[in-house]
């Protein structure tokens, strides 16, 4: 199948070019779920609500002969997925029609049970790493939700769960299902999506870096998407560590990570 806009058609386009436009993507807006629900209507004869139910992960799951020819549709563009939060996306999809891909364990849930069993409080993502995709909390403000995919260990999880709790403060974070860590009381966005920071904003990083090192928790790579900024605070907040007591960091990494944000520091703008 060769697709050459990703941009979706729904008075003209079949579910499967429709699902395989949105396989490039590193999420799904709601604006194409939206699409996908009516060509899913038209074009397989799901109904209406079933198709709102499976896109937009209402956690009910849909067991119909056309469910299933929709989860048979997804399945053949899912290989074609670059992004990994994505092709969690389309399991969950498949998962809502009543597929079973992934089977659970006794430390926790499959990612894509978290997405199914918890859809009433997941809200837009606001960081990906290769490990785990951080959302908001949509039913309560200044909690984040750290979803951890498939093939993470539940001693990293608890592991990193420790290291947010030595950091911010006992209380701070929790694990839910064995798959996820919710943190309370951070909000912000990731470094390589601000634009602008408080002027001295480096020297608050550093000591950001400094107090995670006393706290015996560390960031590995010291990458733009470990840290979220709180402008309104004018804060760093670390949101990727582990517990590790370390003596020195990664001075190309801190010094990439400064040098980005000394060039957007509102006082040399």
């Amino acid at each position: 199948m060769r697709i050459y806009s990703s941009i979706i058609n729904q008075n003209t386009d079949s579910l499967d070019v429709a699902l395989a436009k949105k396989t490039k993507n590193s999420d799904i807006s709601r604006k194409t779920l939206n699409k996908l629900v009516k060509i899913a209507t038209k074009s397989i004869g799901l109904s209406k609500s079933d198709a709102k139910s499976i896109f937009h992960n209402t956690g009910k799951t849909i067991k119909t002969p056309e469910s299933k020819q929709l989860s048979n549709e997804i399945c053949k563009v899912l290989r074609h997925v670059s992004h990994q939060h994505v092709k969690q996306i389309y399991t969950t999809w498949m998962k809502n029609c009543g597929v079973t891909l992934t089977p659970k364990t006794p430390d926790g849930c499959c990612y894509s049970d978290f997405m199914h069993d918890h859809s009433n409080i997941i809200g837009s993502v606001i960081a990906e790493s290769k490990e785990a995709v951080v959302v908001v909390d949509k039913l309560q403000a200044n909690r984040l939700i750290k979803i951890f995919f498939d093939g993470e260990s539940p001693g990293m999880i608890k592991d990193q769960t420790e290291a947010f709790n030595r950091y911010y403060g006992d209380g701070t974070a929790s694990t839910l299902s064995g798959r996820a860590i919710v943190l309370n009381n951070i909000s912000g966005y990731p470094l390589s999506q601000v634009h602008r920071f408080h002027e001295n904003a480096d020297v608050d990083f550093v000591k950001t870096v400094a107090r995670m090192i006393d706290k015996d928790v560390h960031s590995m790579g010291l990458s733009k998407d470990d840290f979220l900024y709180n402008a309104q605070h004018e804060r760093f907040l670390p949101i990727e560590m582990e517990t590790l007591k370390v003596n020195a960091i990664n001075h190309e990494a801190l010094q990439s990570a400064l040098i980005y944000i000394r060039e957007r520091d509102s006082a040399g703008n």
